[in-house]
């Protein structure tokens, strides 16, 4: 079977979005085990991660306030349903 260009397309942009959320959790696990500037590094590297799967693939994302933290929000792949908190200052452009 001959796949097309917009099968192959869709495969993809699907592997981007995923290795995306693959590296902001990465990020945010490395981040919650080491200080100082590497923790504020691995946590920038979460938000960009973030920030480039928003960017990316608007409807494909959910972003929900936090209820118990009124200063943070969730960003979850709607198909996945796994999120990750972010500073809502980090994501200021989507919010």
């Amino acid at each position: 079977m001959k796949l097309s260009f917009s099968i192959v397309l869709q495969k993809a942009e699907r592997q981007n979005r995923n290795s995306l959320m693959q590296k902001a959790f990465l990020a945010n696990r490395i981040a919650k085990t080491v200080k100082g500037y590497s923790r504020k590094n691995s946590y920038t590297v979460k938000a960009k991660a973030l920030n480039a799967i928003i960017e990316k693939f608007p409807n494909e994302v959910e972003i929900r306030q936090d209820a118990a933290l009124p200063e943070m929000v969730v960003v979850s792949v709607i198909q996945t349903r796994f999120g990750l908190h972010a500073p809502r200052i980090a994501l200021e452009a989507y919010c």
